[in-house]
């Protein structure tokens, strides 16, 4: 089963944290990585949908 995530900038819960990206393949996060942003926090929504937050170092 794939699984897809929305990708956000900035804090779980913090008030100015949106949203940059939609249904994300693992493959596509991993480049949001690699463009220099770092976990912060997973969260997930249903079986296959995950909200990933990433901050910038």
């Amino acid at each position: 089963m794939n699984k897809f995530f929305d990708v956000f900038i900035g804090r779980l819960g913090s008030r100015n944290t949106r949203r940059v990206a939609k249904g994300q393949t693992a493959a596509q996060v991993e480049e949001w990585k690699a463009k220099g942003y770092q976990l912060q926090a997973e969260r997930r929504v249903t079986e296959q949908l995950h909200e990933i937050y990433l901050v910038s170092l």
